[in-house]
């Protein structure tokens, strides 16, 4: 069994991190991704999957702020949330755990509320498990054109879901995604 664990990234991580998050989805974006968050100080949480014999990294985790600007009756008020991308993990040691580790970690951790919520753009059957919905439902939704189930939603202070709701906009940095 892998024994890994998880901490926050260090300076000297940075190259390695690029590559991990190149290889987890067969291409630099995501990776040049979390650079930018970095140089532009946006990457407000980056955590590690650290196998504990080797040093070698696993898996990452970035947080980014996202910003919500409200509608309806709402349209005056915006709201500050947090990002969750991208989660990446070894292909070679994908369907350990790994990126589960992370999020549990992250969502226990520092998941504040003062950030009222957090969003993220992935596969509903695997973060469900996190308890992350369908933001449209709760009238949400991204300023970009995606995959309606894709674009989800996990309120981390309680109630603000049913007292929200707008167009999610992330850092200009996914602009050149």
């Amino acid at each position: 069994m892998l024994k890994y664990s998880i901490r926050s990234e260090k300076v000297s991580d940075i190259e390695s991190i690029h590559q991990l998050v190149s290889a987890a989805f067969e291409q630099a974006d995501e990776a040049n991704l979390v650079n930018a968050l970095r140089d532009h100080g946006a990457l407000l949480f980056s955590l590690l999957a650290v196998e504990e014999e080797t040093g070698k990294l696993l898996g990452h985790l970035a947080v980014s702020p996202v910003v919500i600007e409200g509608d309806g009756a709402y349209q005056s008020r915006s709201w500050q949330v947090l990002g969750i991308a991208p989660l990446s993990v070894l292909p070679e040691v994908q369907g350990q755990g790994i990126g589960k580790a992370l999020m549990n970690f992250w969502l226990e951790e520092y998941a504040d509320p003062m950030y009222k919520a957090v969003v993220l753009l992935g596969d509903p059957a695997y973060y469900q498990q996190f308890g992350f919905e369908n933001a449209a439902t709760h009238g949400f939704y991204w300023e970009k054109q995606c995959p309606p189930e894709a674009f989800q939603i996990r309120e981390i202070k309680e109630g603000f879901l049913s007292k929200a709701s707008g167009k999610v906009f992330y850092h200009q940095v996914f602009d050149g995604l």
